[in-house]
């Protein structure tokens, strides 16, 4: 892990995104946060100088059938220019409608467009 993007780094960055959990995978942070937060600390995590995450490498979601929340979505973030990783995670249940990142992260936008198979404007 980057000394920049440290696990103290983390928590003092809770106190402006909120956060609910916080986990180090394979090296990597994984924060759990609320998904009336996802936009806001999404566009935090692109524009923040100590962060710089702004392309979009992956998006997963997992049925918890056993839960009342049972989706959890997964949002992978890259730093090129710290050459890190980020993962958001957040939990919904299947009425909640959740907002989108694609105005945040214009590589969504193309990703979906390829499968699409039309053009970004």
């Amino acid at each position: 892990m980057n000394q920049h993007l440290s696990l103290e780094y983390i928590r003092l960055l809770s106190r402006i995104i909120p956060v609910y959990g916080i986990q180090t995978f394979n090296n990597e942070i994984v924060l759990t946060i609320s998904f009336r937060e996802v936009v806001s600390a999404t566009r935090f995590l692109k524009s923040h100088q100590n962060c710089r995450y702004k392309a979009l490498t992956a998006i997963a979601g997992v049925d918890y059938l056993e839960k009342s929340v049972r989706f959890e979505i997964n949002y992978e973030l890259l730093s090129l220019k710290f050459n890190t990783r980020i993962r958001i995670k957040v939990c919904v249940n299947e009425t909640t409608p959740i907002e989108s990142i694609g105005e945040i992260l214009r590589s969504l936008d193309l990703k979906w467009n390829c499968i699409r198979g039309t053009k970004s404007s």
